[in-house]
């Protein structure tokens, strides 16, 4: 998806990297530095995603969003995660 984007000129989400899926691992990234975000920007987590494409019987694709703490916690927030 990443490399038909690039071919097309269309920006995309940084990919704050490709690691096995352990909850803890997600949780510190999601939670962690925010260098890949510009500004003051807040992060609202990340997207997690089977690299294989591979998909579970029941709910479909296998995705996951992971809020950041930062985000849920943000003033003026408007959304309830």
């Amino acid at each position: 998806m990443i490399k038909f984007a690039e071919r097309l000129g269309v920006k995309t989400v940084p990919v704050v990297g490709v690691v096995p899926y352990y909850a803890a691992t997600i949780w510190d990234l999601a939670n962690g530095n925010k260098d890949y975000i510009s500004g003051s920007n807040v992060s609202e987590g990340l997207v997690v995603r089977a690299l294989d494409g591979s998909r579970h019987p029941v709910p479909g694709r296998k995705i996951a969003k992971f809020v950041s703490d930062d985000y849920i916690l943000r003033k003026n927030g408007t959304e309830h995660n």
